[in-house]
């Protein structure tokens, strides 16, 4: 569960989750940034390297592909986040995580949320909304593990 003083972040575009993190994308992560910079999943996706640290990720279903990362950092991270608008679940969710168990969405902190600019500062952050991201991501990995089962 989250503090009050938790649920204070607004993203300052500082970068950090960018370059900390590996982000997992699901199939309509891919579809958004497709359909909105016309490029191939294969020019903005790959699979997990084989170290792929599920510490520094957050997603340890190994089937997920990654958003590509050049010089340390996400592709689409110049000045700013490019696909910002529009971009993967697990950006929309950070610097939160959450545990699902039994059909119940937990919110927590994600473990490299202390090194985000944007945490603690800023309006109250919509739980609503969290739980909604999250409930998609939920479902996006059951979809997932259906596709890659039957695969």
């Amino acid at each position: 569960m989250l503090t009050p003083e938790e649920r204070k972040f607004e993203c300052v575009h500082c970068g950090f989750c960018c370059i900390a993190l590996r982000i997992p994308v699901f199939s309509s992560d891919i579809r958004r940034i497709q359909i909105h910079l016309k490029l191939s999943p294969d020019e903005f996706v790959e699979d997990p390297p084989d170290y792929y640290d599920s510490e520094r990720g957050w997603i340890t279903n190994t089937n997920l592909r990654v958003l590509r990362q050049k010089h340390g950092q996400c592709i689409f991270r110049q000045e700013n986040c490019q696909i910002y608008p529009f971009r993967p679940l697990a950006c929309r969710l950070f610097p939160y995580s959450f545990v699902s168990k039994d059909n119940d969405i937990v919110l927590r902190l994600h473990k490299l949320a202390d090194f985000c600019s944007g945490l603690f500062a800023g309006k109250d952050i919509s739980i609503k909304n969290l739980h909604q991201i999250a409930q998609k991501i939920v479902d996006e990995l059951k979809k997932n593990r259906n596709n890659h089962s039957e695969g």
